[in-house]
């Protein structure tokens, strides 16, 4: 609209017409023929897209709760601390996961990770636990090229390898490769898989801020020499919040029994440990959950070594310089302060008026906009 007028006043001051409604007129005109053309050619393959999902009738009446939680409800949760996504914008997304699962047979669950905004488009983001890894695509060339340099004794061109190829990646289901992540710009394109990721790439995306343009070919520019493109950078930075972010109430969550009677939780891995839900959780009280210092919340995500790992790869000149993070569970109380100055987390509830029907919401102050 500002420039529609802009146009007709620039018009009637370059020209100065004797009668200036008609070129108005005719500036109007012109100007509804173009909007029509443009929002024709945007919209033909969004609601292309949107025909094919709702022809597809296992899309809106398939019973998947077991596979993946109904999005418009949890939506409705957000909404009540505000920054949800609008339900237009939701229920399509919902549609296009559902499409997803009948693609993929193997996926065992599917959960909506997050919207990260773009430059030119955004990216909408799922994440999937799996059966097996049969129909997913493993041979993205950054990973493989990394994969051989920890595996060769011969000396590559690239210093940045040579220096922590000792340090191998985690496979497909293991550490941070356990899940598999999906990305889409929009609900007229396809969800893409996101590549496997390294340790180089993990270590490397600590040192980069910058905004994604949207495009998950574009090139990374910086100084770290990051190997790979966007969709590289984006499946970092995707492991690092979740590994940062994802929280639980204190005793949802146990660590399974140990089979080991020689084996405790100081000596085992508890990284590479599936937790368990806890049969005999009965829930926290409200106004424990609402404490400012956090004690009634844990990471349940396992932490990422400074080597770019969750489990701890153990080199052989490593003596006591060995890095001990966090376990399991950890309370989010523990959490370093950002800067010193400011807690990591921020907790409040939606309503002091209606105690019955409040919610309790933990806000990541590391990684603002995440709840």
């Amino acid at each position: 609209m500002y420039e529609y007028l802009k146009r007709i006043l620039r018009s009637h001051f370059d020209y100065c017409p004797k009668e200036p409604y008609k070129l108005f007129e005719e500036l109007s005109r012109k100007h509804e023929e173009n909007l029509l053309i443009d929002n024709q050619v945007e919209s033909s393959p969004v609601a292309q897209r949107q025909l094919i999902l709702l022809s597809n009738q296992s899309n809106i009446e398939g019973n998947m709760k077991e596979i993946m939680s109904n999005l418009l409800e949890v939506n409705n949760l957000f909404e009540q601390i505000g920054i949800s996504l609008n339900k237009e914008e939701i229920y399509w997304i919902w549609l296009l996961m559902k499409d997803l699962l009948n693609e993929k047979a193997n996926i065992e669950k599917l959960r909506f990770w997050g919207k990260i905004f773009g430059l030119e488009n955004n990216y909408y983001i799922v994440e999937a636990d799996f059966n097996s890894c049969d129909d997913f695509d493993l041979n993205d060339s950054e990973f493989l090229k990394y994969q051989e340099a920890c595996t060769t004794e011969e000396e590559l061109d690239d210093s940045n390898i040579n220096l922590y190829r000792q340090v191998p990646p985690e496979l497909i289901g293991e550490g941070v490769n356990r899940k598999i992540f999906f990305v889409t710009t929009g609900i007229d394109k396809p969800f893409i898989q996101l590549p496997m990721v390294t340790p180089e790439q993990i270590r490397l995306s600590r040192k980069i801020q910058q905004f994604f343009t949207g495009n998950l070919e574009a090139s990374v520019l910086s100084d770290s020499n990051f190997p790979g493109v966007e969709k590289h950078l984006l499946r970092a930075q995707i492991q690092r919040i979740s590994a940062c972010t994802q929280i639980a109430p204190k005793n949802y969550f146990k660590i399974p029994d140990i089979e080991d009677e020689d084996m405790g939780e100081e000596t085992m891995d508890l990284n590479s440990t599936n937790l368990d839900i806890n049969d005999t959780y009965e829930g926290n009280k409200l106004e424990d959950l609402a404490l400012s210092n956090g004690q009634y919340w844990v990471h349940y995500v396992p932490y990422i070594y400074e080597q770019g790992r969750n489990i701890y790869f153990y080199q052989e000149e490593e003596k006591s310089s060995i890095e001990r993070g966090p376990h399991l569970l950890t309370s989010i109380n523990e959490d370093i302060a950002i800067n010193e100055l400011y807690p990591a987390w921020s907790i409040d509830i939606t309503s002091t008026l209606v105690p019955e029907h409040t919610l309790v919401y933990v806000r990541s102050n590391r990684w603002p906009g995440l709840c």
